[in-house]
């Protein structure tokens, strides 16, 4: 990797600083986000992706065993 290559990834691509969100907590975040794209990838592993949908789903049968 020449000193150009390194320089644009670690600085120029790694520009991901955004707005904070005053007052929302992740919660929040995760429900405008759900409401939004419900359809859309949330996480994904080697073995499994879930959407925001299925994600919420799977985040409501777990706070009803709690």
């Amino acid at each position: 990797m020449t000193p150009e290559q390194r320089l644009r990834l670690l600085y120029a691509w790694n520009q991901t600083r955004t707005e904070k969100a005053a007052g929302r907590t992740v919660v929040d975040l995760f429900e405008a986000q759900l409401a939004k794209s419900p359809h859309r990838t949330a996480v994904r592993s080697d073995a499994r992706t879930l959407t925001y949908g299925a994600l919420h789903a799977e985040m409501l049968v777990l706070s009803s065993l709690l």
